[in-house]
């Protein structure tokens, strides 16, 4: 009788980040549920519609801002 093989371990990010394509895919679920959670708040009035787009903007570009550290909205651009 053969010994079982295990199962290969999953996948490290490293590995994942190989894909591009999971990117895309892991863009359009962020969005749907995103865009889910906010429609839901302004929908039951917890929020203003101008509030969930704050919020929304806060989640996705702001935080993007923070963590690359990229120019603030508006903010000029260094000279190439």
């Amino acid at each position: 009788m053969r010994p079982r093989r295990s199962p290969p371990p999953p996948a490290g990010v490293g590995e994942l980040l190989r894909h591009p394509e999971l990117y895309a895919v892991g863009a359009a679920l962020f969005r749907a549920a995103l865009t889910g959670v906010l429609g839901e708040r302004t929908a039951s009035g917890a929020w203003s519609e101008a509030d969930a787009r704050r919020v929304g903007a806060m989640i996705t570009a702001e935080n993007a801002r923070r963590v690359y550290r990229l120019p603030a909205a508006g903010a000029p651009v260094g000279e190439d």
